[in-house]
């Protein structure tokens, strides 16, 4: 009888093993994972990100950001104005070009800040604050222990407690707190992008050419809506968890839904809140400057 004689010698077969296996891991890591996949941290990086208008840091801003420096010694505080933002974005995102081309050509200072955000805290991870944000408590105690490894995200409800009339609840975007490379960060940029680029092909201009009154309501666009709604995408697209909204109403400590902690409203928006009993001390105040809320969209040169 003839004995079989494989195609393959020992050493050829260990070869294609090889090459399959290369293929296999570069088709994996390419095309499956996330572009930022989440770095391996137990903690949430120790930057302050702040975006700076034409007009740079008024006595005001000086004052409440400072609040945070100091309550903060071991933060890193990074202050970017618009030159050094375009540069940031246009440098970290080289990869992916839509998201560069889109946010170099918006003339709304809102949106870009907005957007600015999320790219930040996408990239680097951090603590994110608007300007007219103060500190009232050092960041280190905002995360109960017991979440401190869990939380890769930390949100606080704008509108939680006290209304008397059907309203909308959402996160606060004034302040975020997020670990590197999050599935709900790029969510939240991709909606974004896309709902960018359909406003302005519905009135039949470029992204350059959108004004405020093309876009609809600016928190639908790319504040703390279309946020809220792409962290609670994004829950359920890559961990299977389904936010039930209403059983985080009226939250009285912090709530841990998926990779998530929603703080109550106290915590990041005191004053849009009310209380029949007493709440603990508010971790920051938002002292509402709006500067955004005019005609251009945010602050102009001066």
């Amino acid at each position: 009888m003839a004995s079989f004689k494989p195609a393959f010698k020992p050493a050829g077969l260990l070869l294609l093993a090889f090459c399959i296996t290369g293929l296999l891991y570069h088709f994996y890591h390419f095309i499956i994972t996330p572009p930022f996949p989440p770095e391996p941290q137990t903690s949430i990086p120790k930057i302050l990100w702040w975006k700076l208008g034409p007009k740079g840091k008024t006595p005001k801003i000086d004052a409440w950001t400072t609040t945070c420096i100091k309550l903060n010694p071991s933060h890193t505080a990074r202050f970017y104005d618009d030159a050094k933002s375009d540069a940031y974005v246009a440098s970290t995102f080289a990869s992916q070009p839509d998201i560069v081309s889109t946010y170099l050509a918006l003339t709304i200072p809102i949106l870009k800040a907005d957007l600015l955000r999320y790219l930040f805290l996408l990239d680097q991870g951090g603590v994110w604050f608007d300007l007219d944000v103060s500190c009232e408590s050092p960041i280190d105690t905002w995360i109960p222990a017991a979440f401190k490894d869990k939380a890769n995200l930390v949100v606080g409800w704008e509108f939680d407690s006290g209304w008397d009339f059907g309203f909308v609840r959402q996160f606060a975007t004034w302040a975020i707190l997020a670990k590197p490379g999050l599935s709900h960060l790029a969510l939240t940029v991709d909606n974004i992008v896309a709902g960018l680029h359909q406003a302005a092909e519905k009135h039949n201009t470029d992204i350059a050419g959108l004004k405020l009154d093309m876009i609809g309501d600016v928190v639908d666009m790319t504040g703390p809506r279309r946020f809220t709604n792409s962290v609670y995408e994004s829950l359920e697209k890559y961990q299977n968890v389904t936010v039930d909204v209403e059983s985080l109403a009226e939250l009285k400590e912090p709530r841990l839904v998926g990779d998530v902690l929603i703080l109550p409203g106290y915590a990041f928006a005191a004053g849009s809140n009310k209380y029949t009993y007493e709440v603990p001390k508010p971790l920051v105040t938002h002292h509402y400057a709006g500067s955004w809320k005019n005609e251009h969209g945010g602050e102009e040169g001066g």
